[in-house]
């Protein structure tokens, strides 16, 4: 799945649109990058966005 970033805190990601393996698990949603070398070492990036419950 292609993730289409369009704000971040890093100036050099908006606007990019990376590819990210994409897990629904109830409320929760995990985005995870394709393996990656960096600083030398091999490994994944994961973000996991969990819904607020409503009170």
């Amino acid at each position: 799945m292609l993730h289409i970033v369009q704000i971040s805190l890093l100036p050099g990601w908006s606007g990019i649109t990376p590819e990210r393996t994409v897990s629904l698990d109830g409320d929760r949603l995990l985005l995870t990058t394709p393996p990656m070398t960096r600083r030398g070492r091999p490994g994944s990036g994961r973000l996991r966005w969990e819904r607020a419950g409503a009170e």
